[in-house]
């Protein structure tokens, strides 16, 4: 990813979600900005033994 878009991404995300979530798509109209995450396969700390 671009590293200038993912420090805006950064900035417009809720913090740490693209440590959890991957941008796959983002498109825009006049009115809005949609941004299409998918969820990376990471177990929580617990479970990954």
């Amino acid at each position: 990813m671009d590293k200038n878009l993912n420090l805006l991404l950064e900035a417009l995300l809720p913090e740490g979600i693209l440590y959890y979530f991957e941008l796959t798509d983002a498109s825009q109209t006049d009115t809005e900005i949609s941004i299409y995450l998918e969820e990376k396969n990471i177990a929580p700390a617990e479970h990954q033994h």
